[in-house]
């Protein structure tokens, strides 16, 4: 799926608002090429287009994208559930589309943000497998990092709508902060909103307990609505909402689909480059990266999820 990417004036605009220029970025993204040489435990993959992902998505800061690049490639030994047998062409890959619809939306907002937006099919969790679903989301961000490097921030979008108790419980703990620190730490997001809509108190409950594990500037850019889709015009413009959530953009049903055919395109990539990790082994003595805590991998579930 073709993302309309940033124009020349929201360029400048996102270069200014972060004081640099193109000619300043070109030669980050030289630096950065460099340094990543002298890194023998990192693969040597990584494209200018991604490297200047991690720079923008770093505010410009050049030891924190150095940080998210490790980071990167460390997460796919330290948690190689989320990012290994990404097959698109998997039968649990296609049948994550039937219960979960995900896309980024094709336009950028009109100050340059990308929107991507969530919402589940089916009311049960019949086909729900959320490690599977999690592995779709996380190789759409690693398809949409290869193509765009001008953004000025992500908003997220889910429709609590179909959200029940069976999906709730199938989270963890363990899971839970994985997705987090994958969200800050790893990949060049720059979040600047959250926002749920058709809110129930199952969803109000997860949200809460996922409180702990995020920033606490971007917990406080959550925004939680009771009420249905119409409430996403109090924060985006008509014309780049999906269809079938009162916009006039292609229905979200049509934008997962091809986000689908989109990941089935780049198998090559996602089974090749996009299977590179870290040798820890060829990792030189004093470097360390932002790991992933022990306790990512506790096993309790949300049995003793507070509903009230």
């Amino acid at each position: 799926m073709a993302l309309h990417l940033a124009t020349e004036e929201q360029q400048k605009q996102i270069l200014a608002e972060l004081k640099t220029t193109h000619e300043q970025l070109n030669k980050d993204v030289i630096y950065l090429k460099r340094w990543l040489k002298l890194q023998p435990h990192l693969p040597q993959c990584t494209t200018d287009t991604n490297i200047a992902a991690f720079i923008l998505g770093s505010k410009n800061n050049l030891e924190l994208a150095k940080k998210k690049i490790d980071s990167y490639y460390t997460v796919r030994t330290t948690i190689p559930e989320l990012f290994t047998k990404r097959d698109p062409q998997d039968n649990a890959f296609k049948e994550s589309a039937e219960s979960l619809l995900v896309a980024p939306l094709p336009k950028l907002t009109p100050d340059g943000c990308r929107v991507t937006m969530a919402g589940f099919r089916i009311p049960g969790p019949n086909k729900y497998d959320v490690i599977t679903l999690v592995k779709r989301i996380l190789s759409i961000a690693d398809i949409r990092f290869q193509q765009e490097v001008f953004t000025n921030g992500d908003y997220l979008i889910i429709d609590g709508n179909r959200f029940s108790l069976a999906h709730a419980l199938c989270l963890t703990p363990s899971l839970v902060r994985q997705v987090v620190f994958c969200s800050q730490e790893v990949y060049p997001l720059r979040i600047k909103g959250i926002i749920y809509f058709n809110v129930s108190y199952i969803v109000n409950a997860v949200v809460k307990f996922a409180k702990p594990f995020l920033r606490s500037k971007h917990f406080d850019r959550m925004t939680l609505y009771s009420e249905d889709h119409h409430v996403l015009l109090n924060h985006f413009p008509k014309e780049m909402l999906p269809r079938d959530y009162g916009g006039e953009e292609t229905p979200l049903i049509e934008l997962s689909s091809l986000w689908m055919k989109r990941l089935e395109a780049e198998r090559g990539w996602l089974l090749g480059d996009g299977m590179q990790k870290v040798d820890e082994e060829k990792r030189p003595k004093g470097n360390k990266t932002n790991k992933v805590v022990d306790d990512l991998k506790t096993s309790d579930g949300l049995q003793n999820l507070n509903l009230d």
